[in-house]
């Protein structure tokens, strides 16, 4: 005698049961600091907003072309002082120059030089050898 191996298409049928249940909605976070409480903000709206930052903004007198502005030297100055001259001045003022004779710190009279040599003092006499060649490796990536 041999078995059925096709089965019937109600042998097939299976049973499924599930049930719902109402749920409550989570609401997604409004930021309650806006001009309508409660609602979303309009992006559009905050897309203007920030595009109207940059129309008629300037920066040292540059304007912005497509939200950027280039600053040069010149461009720059060295203080909010009335007359105060630009970062390209002041490094032509420097000239002929050497550290020895350019200012660090002039309340104190440092110049570049005794300031360059006070690190070195520092790096000579605060760290030994190994200290230095750790943080050499470290940085540079040893030997390897």
């Amino acid at each position: 005698m041999s078995e059925n191996t096709n089965p019937t298409a109600e042998e097939l049928v299976r049973n499924v049961t599930f049930s719902l249940q109402r749920s409550t909605v989570v609401p997604t976070p409004i930021d309650p600091t806006l001009s309508h409480e409660g609602e979303a903000a309009d992006a559009k709206a905050t897309g203007d907003a920030i595009e109207g930052v940059f129309s008629g903004a300037k920066v040292n007198g540059k304007s912005f072309v497509n939200k950027e502005s280039t600053l040069y030297a010149g461009d720059i100055l060295m203080s909010d002082a009335t007359g105060a001259q630009s970062i390209a001045e002041a490094i032509s003022g420097i000239g002929d120059k050497d550290a020895s004779e350019i200012m660090y710190d002039v309340e104190n009279l440092v110049t570049v030089a005794d300031a360059l040599n006070g690190i070195n003092e520092t790096l000579d006499t605060e760290l030994t050898e190994e200290q230095i060649d750790e943080i050499f490796d470290e940085v540079f990536g040893g030997d390897d």
